[in-house]
């Protein structure tokens, strides 16, 4: 329950399903970092681990995991 400030009261549910996993966006992947200082790290990577897919992709010795 949550009151908002006015004139009159109001009471808000918010009702979450816990059981449906939520999805989870590049930005929100790439916010957590740019908050915490590490963005320009984890964008590295990224784009590292893409790197070698394709190469991987490219030289067709991509295995299940990837």
């Amino acid at each position: 329950m949550r009151q908002i400030e006015s004139n009159e009261k109001r009471t808000v549910h918010f009702i979450f399903n816990p059981t449906v996993p939520s999805k989870i966006t590049p930005f929100a992947r790439k916010y957590v970092r740019l908050i915490d200082g590490s963005l320009a790290e984890f964008e590295n990577e990224e784009k590292e681990k893409f790197t070698q897919y394709i190469e991987a992709m490219e030289n067709e010795t991509l295995t299940e995991e990837d």
